[in-house]
C-alpha cells in the first residue's frame, strides 16, 4: 500500500535518488528532511521522510485516507523514529511478522507492507 521512494526534486528541479551522490560527492537528503531538528547530518529519520513524501502525494480521496490510515496506524509506530538508511529486509520482514502476531489481518498487512497502490 504505501512504499516510499528514495527520490525527491533537487536543484534546479533535477531528480535525485537515495544512493547515488550528487556533484559533491555527497548524499543528498530531501530538502524537508535536511530542515527538520528531526536529522543530524545524513542521518533521516524514517518518519520525518515518510510525512514529507506522503503530503507530496496526489492522491484520489479515497486513497489519501487508506494509505494515511496504513501509515498512521502500522508502519509510523514502529518506524518513525528509525534512520532511514539504516532499515534493512530482515527489519521489514520481522515488522511484518509482528502485525500478523499480533492480529492485524492478511490483506491489511499486504497493504501496509506492498507498494503505492
Amino acid at each position: 500500500m504505501l512504499c516510499v521512494p528514495a527520490s525527491w526534486a533537487g536543484a534546479g528541479g533535477r531528480r535525485c535518488r537515495a544512493g547515488r551522490r550528487h556533484e559533491r560527492g555527497r548524499r543528498r537528503t530531501p530538502a524537508p528532511a535536511r530542515r527538520s531538528e528531526a536529522t543530524t547530518g545524513d542521518k533521516v529519520l524514517f518518519g520525518v521522510y515518510a510525512d514529507a513524501w506522503f503530503k507530496e502525494r496526489d492522491y484520489a480521496a479515497t486513497t489519501r485516507e487508506r494509505n494515511g490510515s496504513a501509515l498512521r496506524l502500522h508502519i509510523l509506530p514502529t518506524s518513525a523514529n528509525v534512520v532511514l538508511s539504516e532499515i534493512t529486509t530482515p527489519q521489514i520482514r520481522r515488522w511484518r511478522a509482528g502485525l500478523l502476531e499480533s492480529g492485524v489481518g492478511e490483506p491489511t498487512v499486504a497493504k501496509a507492507s506492498s507498494g503505492p497502490s
